[in-house]
């Protein structure tokens, strides 16, 4: 019984090294980033300085992977990255920061297979690839 609870505090207090958050900070005090590790891989979230997130997205291995999101110091989301092993796979989604072009692009393994721009009002104005 007690090397059951030897082994159980042992893997409780893994767990929580891997939940331990890690924090930069601006000059003054507010949080800059924060990095956890979760299931193997490393989430991150930067900030803006005015406390909104700017970033999120997570690394496998020293590479992207999984969805990452980038936004404007308002909330709005201004890009949004499917990776798989470091590779852009999938639908991508980026907005100029004034919101009046949005390109979709979609990836596969890393490459370019179809895009589109369009204007402000959703409207495709170039396209390129097959769908």
């Amino acid at each position: 019984m007690k090397t059951l609870t030897v082994i159980a505090l042992l893997l409780l207090s893994v767990t929580a090294l891997n939940a331990q958050e890690q924090h930069s900070y601006f000059p003054d005090g507010t949080v800059k980033e924060t990095f956890w590790l979760q299931d193997g891989r490393t989430e991150f979230i930067t900030y803006h300085t005015n406390g909104r997130v700017e970033e999120r997205g997570a690394f496998v291995n020293g590479k992207p992977d999984g969805i990452w999101k980038h936004f404007d110091e308002n909330g709005k989301v201004l890009t949004r990255v499917q990776f798989t092993h470091g590779l852009r796979n999938g639908r991508c989604l980026y907005t100029n920061i004034d919101g009046t072009t949005q390109y979709r692009l979609e990836y596969a393994q890393g490459k370019l297979v179809h895009g589109a721009e369009l204007n402000g009002s959703g409207e495709v104005i170039a396209e390129r690839g097959e769908r």
